[in-house]
């Protein structure tokens, strides 16, 4: 192995680590890490097969996500509205058991709108 040979050997372990190392794992990066490896490792870069593609599904679960927030803080105010009832306010049993359902009723329908 000549001088320049090993350069391009520290070269492409470089870029290896560096896709590999990298904060968001794009399919492009970790194609770019296979290719790297293969060519280290000797292997056929043709059969490595490329990395699905995540980025659609990380889309999805953060709308999940964000969904899931959105309705958590709608039930929490609901709550909230619910332990602020003062019993003096209600006419009996029943009332308070109006109003609460009134309450969740509000907070269901919001957070449907918001899908």
């Amino acid at each position: 192995m000549n001088e320049h040979d090993a350069d391009y050997v520290d070269a492409l372990d470089h870029i290896m680590r560096v896709a590999r190392a990298s904060r968001t794992k794009t399919r492009r990066l970790r194609w770019i890490e296979g290719r790297a490896r293969c060519a280290l490792g000797g292997g056929d870069w043709r059969d490595l097969d490329m990395p699905k593609d995540v980025d659609r599904e990380n889309f999805r679960l953060k709308g999940t996500v964000a969904r899931l927030q959105f309705e958590r803080r709608e039930l929490r105010e609901a709550l909230e509205q619910i332990a602020a009832i003062r019993l003096d306010h209600c006419i009996g049993p029943h009332g308070m058991a109006l109003r609460m359902q009134e309450i969740a009723s509000a907070a269901i329908a919001r957070a449907k709108e918001a899908n």
